[in-house]
């Protein structure tokens, strides 16, 4: 088994809200713990997000943001 996260398109579309108050709910999966339990994880985006325009499906882009939504950190740390 392998999970791919989309952090980036669920910052944007959880817990949305069309009343115009706040969103308070932005998380996104537990990739740490699936990992740390030898499960296969990896970060990407969509054509969704180009739509929206989060950003333009460039690699290096989705890793850098993913590692700031995500929290990783170097192996070893």
């Amino acid at each position: 088994m392998a999970v791919v996260s989309l952090p980036m398109c669920n910052l944007y579309l959880q817990d949305r809200r069309n009343d115009g108050t706040t969103p308070r709910w932005r998380g996104v999966t537990l990739l740490h713990e699936m990992k740390a339990r030898g499960i296969k994880v990896a970060v990407a985006s969509t054509t969704r997000a180009t739509r929206l325009r989060l950003c333009d499906l460039d690699m290096l882009e989705v890793y850098r943001m993913a590692t700031r939504i995500l929290h990783f950190r170097p192996p070893g740390r």
